[in-house]
């Protein structure tokens, strides 16, 4: 289904594709975590650096590089926690909120597109789950309706 909205769209994904290097580097650092399906479409669509805007809302944030990925899952709050709970950020915040965007990757190879607010943090200790957003119910769709920029 994901496979499908970006080739539906291929000509307008406005970033680049993971190098070999960089999903080497996904995969030994986050291991399970980033499901094969992710991988293979960070290599065949250039989806790092796009930026995706949900029309009538306000979302609006940028596909994150590889190496933000790692970073955000082991040096950031919420990321560290949302990370431990099994949500892979993808997504960095470009509308002012600072909030970025996960995907819940152990729910299937079409997973809901979550923001996860900073305020989702007790005493950097505990996730909030119920202060997480599902922004849309599918990757799939989302990617099917965003306007890219």
């Amino acid at each position: 289904m994901i496979e499908t909205a970006l080739q539906n769209r291929s000509e307008q994904w406005t970033g680049r594709v993971a190098t070999d290097a960089e999903v080497e580097r996904l995969s030994s650092r986050l291991g399970q975590l980033v499901p094969e399906w992710l991988l293979s479409v960070s290599q065949n669509y250039p989806l790092i650096g796009s930026t995706f805007s949900l029309p009538d809302t306000d979302i609006h944030f940028q596909w994150l590089e590889p190496d933000e990925i790692i970073a955000t899952a082991f040096e950031a709050y919420p990321g560290v926690l949302a990370y431990l709970r099994g949500y892979l950020p993808i997504g960095r915040d470009l509308s002012g909120s600072g909030d970025d965007y996960y995907l819940p990757v152990h729910e299937g190879a079409d997973p809901p597109l979550l923001r996860i607010p900073g305020e989702a943090v007790a005493n950097e200790v505990q996730l909030l789950e119920d202060e997480i957003v599902e922004i849309y119910p599918s990757l799939s769709g989302f990617l099917g309706v965003v306007e890219v920029g």
